[in-house]
């Protein structure tokens, strides 16, 4: 986050928080597609675990552990 988007892991959280809880509010099922997952899990497995948590504490429908990258 801090490289790709030049924001802090907090902001990160908060920012996914912040959409599923505005998605459901709006009555959207949201499939939180967390995208490169498992190369984030080998990088810092508990922030990556921080982000599933976030996304399922504000409502998410759908948690989807993606890795384009074909990791280890």
């Amino acid at each position: 986050m801090e490289r790709a988007l030049s924001i802090s892991l907090d902001l990160n959280l908060k920012l996914i928080s912040e959409t599923v809880r505005y998605l459901k509010t709006h009555g959207k099922e949201v499939v939180y597609d967390a995208e490169h997952f498992f190369d984030g899990y080998f990088a810092n497995r508990d922030y990556a675990l921080r982000t599933l948590e976030a996304a399922r504490n504000a409502g998410a429908d759908v948690l989807c552990l993606c890795d384009t990258n074909a990791a280890r």
